[in-house]
């Protein structure tokens, strides 16, 4: 009712709006208080939720600028409620920074809707071939062509305008490649090392002790070893598990054709997420997950500014504790294997990201760079 808000009121709404729909995942109506498997029907229906989320987030960002531009005109007693400024000047610097931020937002939806179209496709492809390698090239390449001509107007190349702006890197570009010169010598060795597997194992305990078949079950909560290594732990990671698999949400698709991953997301003061694909229900994959739980629940109703280069550290911490209790507490070479199969995981995830991250800054310091230079490149 614009006869009675006031401007700090319109500020609030907004900025409500904008927080709520980045809880952008899936729809609570999806999820059940004990955990809900959907129909290949509900989860078209919750990526196109998302997608509609996406643009109204961003719609209402637009809208909010709109404000800030008519109150730039208004008296200085609206002035003073919305920006605590009639400083013409600031009030300028104010709007400026807000059409950057739609500028990055814009930016960061665009990127993550290319990654999940493409992330669909690429996975269906057999990643020893060809056209794995032109699909991933061919990626590479429609990213670096998205952000060039936004680059261009700081006087970047894509790579420093998405460290700097979109994922707040707090580093130097060149460490980068310090860094791959660091795990090709030290990590990748250990790889094979550790790549041997033990024998006396039963294949049979492993599938049983890492997976669970969710088709014909309506409440998939992980298996014995990881409840046995919480209970191990106690205390309040307990808390925070129990809490998770009996009054929180969480989804195991069923659907062959879901999202190719597993994550948390927290976006929401009054939610937080977990999901896990087709195909992204191990109990490795649930112990990495539940880091990223855990962290989420002490970060509810605190500003966050979290660096994206620490945020793996939840997750993989609790996959080494949870290995490491597999090889001192429990018998027999099985509990080994997924123990060593854990930390392969871990070290392989490890290469792969430096070789991407690698490969990436090739593809986004080249212009006009082709298919056939990028995987010259990798290879």
């Amino acid at each position: 009712d614009a006869g009675t808000a006031g401007p700090e009121n319109i500020e609030f709404f907004i900025d409500e709006v904008i927080k709520k729909s980045r809880t952008r995942v899936f729809s609570s109506m999806h999820f059940a208080k004990q955990g809900l498997v959907i129909t290949p029907e509900a989860d078209d229906e919750s990526k196109e939720l998302k997608d509609t989320c996406r643009e109204y987030q961003l719609d209402m960002q637009e809208k909010l600028t709109d404000a800030f531009k008519l109150a730039k005109n208004s008296s200085d007693e609206i002035k003073m409620e919305l920006f605590e400024t009639t400083d013409a000047s600031e009030i300028d610097a104010i709007i400026e920074g807000q059409e950057e931020e739609n500028e990055f937002s814009e930016m960061y939806v665009k990127l993550e809707a290319l990654q999940d179209e493409a992330s669909l496709e690429i996975e269906k492809l057999d990643s020893n071939s060809q056209a794995f390698k032109e699909a991933a090239a061919g990626y590479m390449i429609e990213e670096a062509e998205l952000v060039w001509p936004y680059a261009e107007e700081y006087d970047m190349n894509p790579s420093e305008y998405l460290s700097t702006y979109i994922y707040g890197r707090q580093y130097d570009r060149s460490l980068v490649s310090d860094v791959f010169g660091y795990v090709k010598e030290y990590v990748a060795p250990n790889y094979f090392y550790i790549s041997t597997a033990p024998s006396g194992f039963s294949w049979n305990t492993y599938e049983a002790m890492t997976s669970k078949s969710i088709a014909n079950d309506s409440n998939p909560i992980p298996g014995n070893i990881l409840d046995e290594y919480i209970n191990y732990v106690g205390g309040d990671l307990k808390t925070e598990y129990d809490n998770l698999w009996n009054n929180g949400y969480y989804l195991f698709s069923a659907n062959s054709g879901s999202l190719g991953t597993a994550y948390i997301d927290d976006g929401n003061d009054d939610m937080i997420i977990a999901f896990f694909g087709y195909g992204y229900q191990t109990v490795n994959t649930i112990t990495h997950e539940f880091g990223h739980y855990y962290a989420a629940t002490k970060r509810v109703g605190i500003e966050c500014d979290e660096s994206y280069d620490i945020l793996e550290t939840h997750s993989q911490s609790n996959e080494a504790c949870f290995y490491n209790y597999l090889k001192t507490k429990k018998l027999g070479n099985t509990y080994r294997l997924i123990a060593n199969e854990g930390y392969l995981e871990l070290i392989a995830s490890i290469i792969a990201s430096s070789f991407l991250a690698d490969v990436e800054e090739y593809c986004f310091t080249t212009k006009n760079v082709t298919k056939e230079q990028v995987i010259a490149y990798a290879n």
